[in-house]
């Protein structure tokens, strides 16, 4: 199970949320620390995507191609958004708004990972999809710190 995609996804996504959850709330130090932390799991994650879903969907079928060139659209305003983020000072009054829209629409981005990944597991041999968990790892571990 520890190498099931489907779990480290759930696990990258519970770890986000526990950033993101009352951030607003916490003090300086915490706050800036779990900002940072959150924006780099985004960026980590996207990563994932990109070297391990994308490719193989791509090449599955026509849908799954749009599917992809879909949800790197709606991915890359979000990239653009958490760049904003890094440059912005957390006392700026709309820092708060800008952090909860920037992730809320990450978090909404998950019903499409979600299809994108079910549909790789019934487009794939089983034992290729398999690897796919241990491809995540790797991938999550090689993206660039932001």
């Amino acid at each position: 199970m520890a190498n099931d995609l489907f779990y480290l996804i759930k696990q990258d996504r519970e770890n986000l949320a526990n950033l993101t959850r009352g951030i607003t709330q916490a003090n300086p130090d915490n706050r800036t620390r779990r900002a940072n932390d959150a924006i780099n799991l985004v960026a980590m994650m996207i990563h994932g995507e990109n070297a391990v879903i994308y490719p193989p969907l791509q090449e599955s079928s026509p849908e799954g191609a749009t599917m992809v060139e879909d949800s790197l659209k709606r991915l890359r305003s979000i990239v653009v958004d958490l760049d904003r983020l890094e440059r912005m000072e957390f006392n700026d009054l709309s820092y708060p708004s800008f952090f909860d829209r920037t992730f809320d629409r990450f978090f909404q981005h998950w019903e499409v990972e979600d299809r994108s990944v079910r549909m790789l597991e019934d487009l794939m041999n089983p034992l290729d999809f398999v690897l796919l968990g241990p491809r995540w790892t790797t991938a999550r571990s090689t993206a660039p710190s932001r």
